[in-house]
C-alpha cells in the first residue's frame, strides 16, 4: 500500500471533514464523533454534492444536500442512493492522517 499524508489529526475535529486531492483523486477525510477517521470519494454518487459537509452519525455519513446515507466503513448506500461511495484505506502515524487511493 502507498499511503499519502493528508494532514494532522488535529486539523479535523470530530464530526467534521476535510477535502483533499491525493494523486489527482478528490476525496474527503471524515472524523466520526468517536474519533475514527474515514476517507471516501468527494462527491455523493446520488447527486454529485461534496460529502465534506455530511452529517456523521451512527457509523454513516449523510449527504447534507439531499439525505442519502452511506456506511463509513464500506461505502454501501443506506438510503435513498443506490450506488456505493468509494472508500479508501486510512492510516494514522505519528499524529498524521494518511490515505491510500490506489488500494
Amino acid at each position: 500500500m502507498s499511503f499519502t499524508k493528508v494532514g494532522s489529526i488535529d486539523e479535523i475535529e470530530p464530526g467534521t471533514g476535510k477535502e483533499v486531492t491525493v494523486e489527482g483523486v478528490e476525496i474527503v477525510v471524515l472524523r466520526s464523533d468517536e474519533g475514527d477517521f474515514h476517507a471516501m470519494a468527494k462527491e455523493c454518487p446520488h447527486a454529485g454534492f461534496s460529502m465534506v459537509d455530511g452529517i456523521i452519525e451512527d457509523g454513516c455519513v449523510e449527504c447534507a444536500a439531499h439525505g442519502a446515507q452511506f456506511d463509513l466503513e464500506t461505502g454501501e448506500p443506506q438510503s435513498p442512493a443506490h450506488d456505493p461511495l468509494q472508500i479508501y484505506p486510512v492510516q494514522i502515524t505519528d499524529g498524521f492522517v494518511a490515505v491510500d487511493v490506489k488500494a
